[in-house]
């Protein structure tokens, strides 16, 4: 959890504008996802740190409009072979 409190404290540090922050969230998600699945796929270890970080950002950029990510379990959709 501390990860994710660092982020959003970095964040609030910096003078952005609404979408600047928005596009960060995004980023970091979309960046820690990829990461969880590529080690998910080697059958790599993955800590629960590292799972409850991938799922705080996953609710936070849900709320980001347009609301295109949805809420959702990443190792369910990597086993019925929605995650590619």
């Amino acid at each position: 959890m501390e990860k994710f409190t660092k982020l959003l404290w970095d964040l609030q540090q910096e003078s952005f504008e609404d979408y600047e922050f928005n596009d960060r969230i995004i980023n970091e998600f979309l960046d820690v996802e990829k990461e969880l699945i590529d080690k998910l796929k080697s059958e790599e270890a993955v800590s629960q740190d590292e799972i409850k970080y991938r799922n705080k950002l996953n609710k936070l950029a849900s709320s980001i409009p347009p609301f295109l990510i949805e809420v959702y379990d990443i190792k369910n959709k990597l086993d019925k072979g929605y995650i590619q």
